[in-house]
């Protein structure tokens, strides 16, 4: 009974810690979504770059570079989607990323791209989204 408690509590704090500018939470996904995003979950861990070296290059060059090599690594050449939300869009207009990384997966490479542009991304359904990341407490 008091764990029950305890955990309503924390419920109700995170709740009220939560502010307007947080993104509104991801929607839940249907059992076959859920399966098509561990697919792609999948190949972004899987997949490994052989060398990533990034010299000040924008969102979009480091996205036509991952597509470009989820395409080649793919044994069915169908690569993978990047989609960029426009938040993502405006808040990287003037960022530019150096990054030099060897024989890393997808994912590994994609999470220090989009850190460095203060962004997130999210694999969904068919694509691998890039979004603003939630602001800080």
């Amino acid at each position: 009974m008091r764990l029950i408690f305890v955990a309503c509590a924390v419920a109700i704090l995170l709740v009220r810690g939560a502010s307007a500018a947080d993104a509104p939470p991801a929607r839940t996904l249907r059992p076959e979504e859920q399966v098509r995003a561990r697919i792609i979950e999948r190949k972004l861990e899987d997949w490994k770059i052989k060398k990533v070296a990034f010299n000040e290059v924008t969102l979009d060059e480091a996205l036509a570079f991952f597509k470009a090599e989820a395409k080649r690594l793919d044994p069915e050449q169908k690569g993978l989607n990047f989609v960029v939300s426009p938040a993502a869009q405006s808040a990287s207009a003037d960022g530019r990323v150096t990054l030099t990384l060897d024989e890393v997966p997808i994912s590994v490479a994609l999470k220090y791209t989009v850190e460095m542009l203060r962004l997130t991304y999210r694999v969904d359904p068919f694509v691998v989204m890039i979004d603003r990341a939630a602001a800080g407490p």
